[in-house]
């Protein structure tokens, strides 16, 4: 069965990044479900340092900003944030958020 559909699943090409010298000047965000419990994951492009926390099944942006900004006030705004197309960060609220603590919104995949 797996060599019937190989030729139709083709691998996706690399994305390249530009390179980070400092930590937190870059990072990846996104939302992910586990044991029925959603949650936030930002991870530093440098260091690859994760921090995640619990949404308590409130994935709306207001949420999602309120946790970013105490990550900030911890480690630093970066000055590029990288993220899929997901409403919460696709949104106004969120765009808004980007240009009053001067970060760049970079989308990895557009719907």
């Amino acid at each position: 069965m797996c060599n019937k559909y190989a030729k139709s699943n083709t691998k996706e090409p690399m994305i390249p990044h530009d390179i980070i010298k400092q930590p937190w000047q870059k990072v990846g965000i996104d939302l992910y479900e586990l044991n029925g419990h959603v949650y936030l994951i930002i991870v530093d492009y440098y260091s690859k340092y994760p921090e995640i926390v619990t949404l308590n099944k409130d994935l709306t942006t207001h949420n999602i900003i309120k946790h970013m900004e105490s990550i900030f006030a911890r480690h630093d705004i970066p000055r590029i944030v990288m993220s899929d197309s997901a409403k919460q960060f696709n949104s106004q609220e969120y765009k808004t958020f980007a240009r009053e603590w001067n970060f760049q919104i970079k989308l990895l995949f557009q719907e």
